[in-house]
Formats: structure tokens, C-alpha cells, sequence
């Protein structure tokens, strides 16, 4: 219905692009998309970790991947999505194609398979083309997960305030 996990979430599950899911959340989504079955055994089984709420990563764990490594290697290598576009040597107004995108893999080291990743960026069932308009949401958005994953990682390992024993020691 909507070409690929990237894009139904997108466009229908996450509408507020928080980057996840609550279980009110997804109730309203799982009913805009017509699903009958029991909500809560939905939920508890894409809830990764007992976390209360849902990501992207717990329904489609490489489309997740794709999608974080291309920003993370557009932003390291480009500065971003119109260095992308200059990287390419084209105008910010056009749009992108299947090609386009596989020169940007090979230029960027991108690992991952290509035509999957134009796949998650196309937020059009059936389109062949991108902008930076379609995808600048997705950027955001990933940006926006990666650096508090980030934070994540320097809270349990970085700053040293954790100690084991803590209270007990």
C-alpha cells in the first residue's frame, strides 16, 4: 500500500514524526489502516524491550539501518542534503532518480544495496524520483534519533558518574 515500511511509517504511523509510538499511538494508526485483530498483542509484540512505545527499528530493523547509515554518511561527507545535491553536481530544485542515487552510494562508500534504499526514501507508492523536500523529514527525523542514541551511549559509558556498586558500595 504505501511501497515500503519506511514510507507507511512516515505517512501513517508516525504523523507527528516523533520517531516512535505509543500505544494510543499506534491504536489510531492500526485503525486508519483497517486492522481488526487484538491491538494490545499488536503492540506488545513489536515493543521491543517492554519499552512503551515503538520505533521504526522494532518493525523493519534494516530498512532502519539503511535509512540511518545514508544520513549518517550524507551528513559526515556533504554537510548535509544540499551538499548532496552539489556532491552530484545538480540543482537543489531536481529531483533524483535511481541512478542518481547509486552514484551517490559509490561516492559516499555506501554499503548497503542501493535500489533498498531509494525503495525507503521515496515517500510516493510507485514513484521514481526524490527531492530534497521529500526526503528533508526523514533527515530530520534520523538526526534527531541518531543524536539521542548518541547521548545514550556517552550516559552509560562516558562521563564516568555511573559507578559500579553505586548506592550499595
Amino acid at each position: 500500500r504505501f511501497g515500503s515500511m519506511v514510507a507507511a511509517w512516515r505517512l501513517c504511523l508516525d504523523i507527528d514524526n516523533a520517531g516512535r509510538l505509543s500505544y494510543a499511538e499506534m491504536c489510531a494508526a492500526a485503525r486508519r489502516l483497517g486492522f481488526a485483530g487484538d491491538l494490545k498483542e499488536l503492540f506488545t509484540r513489536y515493543d521491543v524491550g517492554n519499552k512503551g512505545h515503538i520505533c521504526l527499528q522494532d518493525l523493519d530493523q534494516e530498512s532502519d539501518a539503511v535509512v540511518k547509515s545514508f544520513v549518517e554518511l550524507v551528513d559526515q561527507h556533504c554537510g548535509g542534503l544540499e551538499g548532496l545535491w552539489v556532491m552530484l553536481q545538480k540543482d537543489s530544485h531536481l529531483r533524483l532518480d535511481v541512478k542518481d542515487v547509486a552514484k551517490a552510494c559509490k561516492m559516499l562508500g555506501y554499503d548497503h544495496e542501493k535500489h533498498k534504499l531509494m525503495k525507503c526514501l521515496q515517500p510516493n507508492f510507485g514513484g521514481t524520483t526524490i527531492s530534497i523536500h521529500d526526503i528533508e523529514p526523514l533527515f530530520v527525523l534520523t538526526r534527531k534519533l541518531l543524536r539521542g542514541r548518541t547521548r545514550a551511549n556517552r550516559s552509560l559509558h562516558g562521563s564516568g558518574s555511573f559507578q559500579v556498586g553505586g548506592a550499595l558500595g
